[in-house]
């Protein structure tokens, strides 16, 4: 039994919760054989932002936005998962999502419309969507209005029901989202 923490929240869907489990299962074989303490579960319990500056903490996981700006200092990072399945062009990229019913040929057409980020923090959700419209935007703002909707996956369910008419959603939560997710 160990006191520490350890999440692995990025894409802890309800859905894939098991293979989730699975994964933790695998890591914390491999910590104890290395005689490393760990948690027989994850916490689910605690916030992740709590987590991350836990003394407790032994394992999470986080978006490279938090993690070069406020956990630099905090934390050590120990790697990086490789997710197979995924199309990515280098190593990383986000997804920029319109409703199926619509055709964009021209990025530009989404000049004045709504956009969905993640929070504020994210780069794949958030960032990478200010960087990518700051680009075509010039002197005016780009986007008529911007909501934030708490997940990558709220974002996408934003744009499908008309509440935002475009987001950027990172490869992992694009995957899990098509083979899940209704909306997508």
């Amino acid at each position: 039994m160990s006191d520490h923490i350890a999440q692995l929240p990025m894409y802890d869907w309800p859905e894939v919760r098991p293979a989730t489990d699975a994964l933790w299962t695998e890591i914390r074989t491999a910590l104890q054989k290395r005689g490393i303490a760990s948690p027989e579960t994850l916490n689910r319990n605690e916030a992740t932002e709590t987590a991350w500056l836990s003394p407790r903490l032994l394992l999470s996981q986080t978006c490279g936005l938090p993690l070069v700006q406020d956990l630099r200092d905090q934390v050590a990072v120990l790697g990086r998962f490789t997710y197979q399945d995924l199309s990515a062009a280098g190593d990383y990229h986000s997804v920029i999502v319109v409703r199926q019913s619509e055709s964009i040929d021209d990025p530009a057409t989404l000049r004045g419309q709504r956009a969905a980020i993640n929070h504020e923090d994210s780069y794949s959700g958030s960032l990478a969507l200010k960087r990518w419209a700051a680009r075509l935007a010039g002197e005016t703002a780009f986007f008529a209005s911007v909501i934030a909707t708490g997940s990558h996956r709220d974002s996408v369910c934003a744009v499908a029901n008309g509440l935002a008419d475009t987001a950027a959603i990172d490869s992992v939560s694009w995957c899990l989202a098509k083979r899940i997710e209704p909306a997508a």
